[in-house]
């Protein structure tokens, strides 16, 4: 998407400069290379069971489609108001180069198909692609507009950006500052709190810890049936004793959203686990809602116990 929208981006700055094609032969020979490059991709490697790509398509309603644009016009809006409303000041009539198309074609992208019934992907994903051309906003109305007042805004908005991005730097999913908790509606896409991986990152060393002691000790020959938030961390322990560790999908509740189009993720109860009798299995040692895990199945008894998390034998 990035890649198609730069060189859509490409041919309508060529487009409307054609009077001064002399001038941007260099963004000529880009297009060029660019359009050769990704046809290349598309046609002959993909062929060759390379990497491709692929735009999935379907048609919806028109009332569910204009609450998609309007759900993704409201991400756009919390995420870079700062940005946006420095747009009037000038820098949207002197946006250089391809930042102008690039801004205006993103937009397009992300509103327009949604709205005629037309889905692609969330209006979310392209509104990412907006932070490019809004980055040149800040140098843009500082060298368009001589006022101190609109400078002086200018900077104002810089300020609280870099506040508020320094505070997702250092904000935990435990913890979420103000503004962040505000994206729990696009938890599908934004996470509450940047120190995360699949687990906080505070608790992920006591993860490895205890999949490091436990994985060598279990008996030989058994399976370990492990939730695919920790699948990767399993895999890097020592594994003497050949033990089966196995996959068991993202365990969870799929999580309540206001996106009227949710992102198609497969969460497995899980209470999917019982099933597998006489396996081990690893989770928090008290359910904490992680995941919407609030509950064990009966079945679930602690084997090995570690800090803020344990090792289940499911009998």
């Amino acid at each position: 998407m990035p890649a198609a929208l730069l060189i859509l981006s490409l041919a309508v700055h060529l487009a409307w400069n054609y009077k001064r094609l002399n001038v941007l032969r260099a963004e000529l020979v880009s297009l060029v290379t660019a359009v050769v490059v990704f046809g290349s991709q598309e046609f002959f490697i993909t062929a060759g069971n390379g990497v491709g790509s692929s735009v999935p398509f379907s048609t919806i309603p028109f009332s569910l489609g204009l609450a998609e644009s309007t759900y993704g016009l409201l991400f756009l809006l919390l995420m870079s108001w700062p940005s946006l409303i420095l747009l009037p000041l000038g820098a949207f009539r002197r946006l250089s180069g391809l930042h102008g198309p690039f801004l205006i074609l993103t937009i397009f992208c992300g509103l327009v198909p949604t709205v005629i019934g037309v889905y692609m992907v969330s209006p979310i994903t392209v509104f990412w692609m907006a932070s490019f051309p809004l980055a040149i906003t800040f140098g843009t109305v500082m060298r368009a507009n001589s006022r101190r007042i609109v400078k002086s805004f200018a900077i104002l908005m810089l300020i609280f950006t870099i506040v508020m991005g320094f505070s997702f730097v250092l904000s935990s999913p435990e913890a979420p500052t103000l503004y962040l908790s505000l994206s729990q509606s696009f938890v599908q896409y934004f996470p509450n709190g940047y120190l995360q991986s699949t687990v906080p990152l505070s608790q992920e060393g006591n993860l490895i810890a205890l999949l490091d002691h436990a994985i060598p000790i279990l008996p030989p020959n058994s399976t370990f049936v492990v939730p695919q938030q920790f699948y990767g961390l399993a895999l890097m322990s020592q594994n003497p004793n050949q033990v089966r560790i196995v996959n068991a999908g993202q365990i969870g509740v799929a999580q309540n959203t206001i996106a009227p189009i949710p992102v198609n993720v497969n969460v497995n109860p899980i209470t999917s686990l019982e099933s597998m009798h006489g396996s081990f299995t690893v989770w928090w040692t008290q359910p904490n809602n992680w995941y919407g895990v609030s509950e064990f199945p009966s079945g679930f008894h602690t084997w090995l116990a570690g800090e803020g998390f344990s090792i289940f034998l499911i009998q």
